[in-house]
């Protein structure tokens, strides 16, 4: 779960923000989820960028008793509770999706009505949908793959809708926007920043220790990343080798093993966010669930971090 483990991420780190990439808000109850956010935002004393999305497999939400046509409205109701929660010492509300009478919740957030919320979708209604309830633009990178699937994004396009929307809204201030999944290139990074992005999130692989210090160190070539940051995951081989995608969820084929020596270490998946003014950090599953044998001999090395 990325709060459990962005939590002991945050005790082990005192000024790198910490995110979701991205929290699916159509899978987890409205209530809880508000304390779950505002604990991580409160025992990280603000460090919290929530990204969320309301996913795409159907049958996954399914199993979570939302219906994949009525995704989006459920989202935005969850994430309007959520607020309501944050911002108000008693906090109600009544919606179609999302009903609540008057209600104590605590702690509350550090940062003011909440942390920063963003949308992570592509779609042309995303652009108002911010405007109504979130705080900016988080779309995922789209690599040569994706672009030859027919899902090319126009970024500068996007950024210049989602600040219309914004003005047309009569929000103050500006929103974020941050981009997720980006390769290792200055070029590439440096143009996202061109089209308007404040934050540059790169996607690293399961991998030793040795080829991301690689990426790590090339990376920090460019200009505008300031330093990175990995969180240290040891993990037995086997149990590397072993996670396979199967039914759009990962699973654990074989039992983990003792951890190995830090020599061998090995690095799950991770994204890290890096901004003009300061370095975070942040991760995400690939999937909405993981065997719990997976993560539990992850969690156990979940405070190594190097920075």
């Amino acid at each position: 779960d990325p709060f459990i483990a962005l939590s002991a991420v945050a005790t082990a780190t005192k000024h790198l923000m910490l995110g979701t990439g991205i929290a699916l808000v159509t899978e987890r109850d409205p209530i809880l989820m508000a304390k779950q956010v505002a604990s991580l935002d409160f025992l990280s004393k603000g460090r919290l960028i929530l990204g969320v999305g309301a996913g795409w497999n159907a049958e996954e939400m399914e199993n979570h008793g939302v219906a994949f046509s009525s995704r989006w409205k459920v989202l935005r109701e969850r994430v309007l509770a959520m607020r309501e929660i944050w911002e108000n010492e008693e906090a109600q509300f009544k919606g179609d999706f999302v009903n609540f009478d008057s209600m104590w919740s605590y702690p509350k957030p550090v940062q003011k009505n909440g942390p920063p919320v963003l949308l992570g979708a592509s779609s042309k209604y995303v652009f108002s949908r911010i405007a109504e309830y979130g705080d900016g633009w988080f779309p995922l990178y789209q690599d040569a793959k994706r672009v030859s699937s027919g899902e090319k994004i126009n970024y500068a396009e996007g950024i210049a809708k989602t600040r219309d929307a914004w003005r047309e809204k009569g929000r103050e201030g500006d929103p974020d926007f941050s981009i997720f999944g980006v390769p290792h290139k200055s070029d590439t990074v440096n143009e996202l920043i061109e089209f308007g992005f404040n934050r540059i999130i790169f996607g690293m692989p399961a991998a030793d220790a040795e080829l991301l210090a690689s990426i790590a160190a090339s990376s920090t070539k460019s200009p505008c990343i300031a330093s990175i940051s990995l969180l240290r995951l040891r993990l037995p081989s086997s149990s590397v080798s072993s996670c396979s995608k199967s039914s759009r969820q990962l699973h654990l084929s074989k039992r983990p093993g003792d951890l190995p020596p830090a020599s061998s270490a090995f690095f799950l998946p991770a994204v890290f966010f890096f901004s003009k003014h300061m370095p975070s950090f942040g991760m995400g599953f690939p999937a909405a669930s993981i065997n719990p044998k997976c993560f539990a001999c992850a969690s156990r090395a979940l405070p190594c971090l190097l920075y």
